[in-house]
């Protein structure tokens, strides 16, 4: 059986999602896409709605090129105000549509599931 996987980098410059497939004979990329990162700079979100914008469509991207969606999210944030820890949150999402709402709800639960 195989696992479907979605990798976002977020860079200040460029953001990049990438559908993978996994299963017993490895990993095969299935989909990529691309976009400019707009309201991100030097590292720190400056226009959260500018920069969800700029995920959605290198996401959108990515499946159209794999043709599939995916069950499980990796996500790269790097820069000056950030910190690493291993944590994920899970939320309902009724209408398959991710906003800014769902974006905040799934950092609260991994933040909240981060400290316990």
């Amino acid at each position: 059986m195989s696992t479907r996987i979605l990798g976002i980098d977020v860079g200040s410059f460029q953001i990049c999602a990438v559908i993978a497939e996994q299963n017993d004979d490895g990993i095969k990329i299935i989909g990529i896409g691309t976009e400019k990162a707009q309201g991100i700079k030097k590292g720190a979100i400056n226009n959260i709605e500018l920069a969800a914008k700029s995920i959605k469509n290198a996401l959108i991207e990515a499946q159209k090129v794999a043709g599939t969606h995916y069950e499980r999210v990796v996500v790269s944030i790097s820069g000056k105000y950030t910190k690493s820890v291993n944590s994920s949150g899970v939320v309902n999402i009724p209408n398959h549509e991710i906003g800014i709402k769902e974006i905040e709800r799934a950092m609260q639960m991994a933040d909240h599931n981060a400290e316990t």
